[in-house]
């Protein structure tokens, strides 16, 4: 497999798009609630489940309900502004789907904008593919923003072979199909960068 076949897989949404936030975690924050099963740390539950048994927290339950925080566009996939986390439309699942793409599921969801009326066409979307942790050969605050890749590994033989995968610690890489497939269908505004920029694959 050549190393030009993975990507970093990032949301890149303009501010105008439709945010919305979980309501389990708008009430952890507004109780300070901490630890993981109170809603503090649902964005990373939501996207990638645990990391070996892909399975949520069993305090969450579905469909989880969202609220529109800022935004007024809605596109084929709606911000969290949060790391990865997004939600994405029927359109977009669609497509994922009938291109066979892998790594991924989705779960039901119930959105609302700001005056409570619900935004209908959209589902959570979690990744399942797995490929492993990055190898760090300098202390991670010493290594260089511009000159990262010397200093970060990643062994592809870690990886299970879906199309969207998390890499301990947090990342979200993506192959070669996914980025063709989003090329084809003009999918907008979830960037897909070359790997070998960022970091050593091995």
């Amino acid at each position: 497999m050549e190393n030009d076949y993975f990507y970093d897989f990032s949301n890149n949404l303009p501010l105008n798009t439709v945010a919305v936030s979980p309501d389990l975690y708008e009430r952890a924050l507004l109780l300070d609630l901490r630890g993981e099963e109170t809603g503090r740390k649902i964005h990373r539950q939501l996207m990638f489940g645990d990391f070996d048994t892909k399975e949520y927290p069993s305090y969450i339950s579905f469909p989880v309900s969202f609220h529109q925080f800022d935004g007024r566009v809605l596109r084929d996939a709606l911000d969290m502004r949060a790391h990865h986390p997004i939600l994405v439309s029927d359109n977009l699942l669609k497509i994922l789907t009938d291109n066979q793409i892998t790594g991924w599921r989705s779960y039901p969801v119930l959105v609302y904008d700001k005056k409570g009326n619900e935004i209908r066409g959209y589902n959570g979307f979690t990744v399942t593919g797995r490929g492993g942790e990055v190898k760090f050969l300098k202390d991670k605050d010493r290594i260089p923003y511009d000159n990262r890749k010397p200093f970060i590994q990643w062994d592809k033989s870690q990886w299970d072979g879906s199309d969207f995968f998390w890499v301990k610690p947090l990342y979200l890489f993506a192959t070669k199909r996914v980025q063709d497939v989003f090329k084809r269908e003009k999918i907008k505004y979830l960037r897909l960068s070359p790997l070998s920029d960022y970091l050593t694959i091995v």
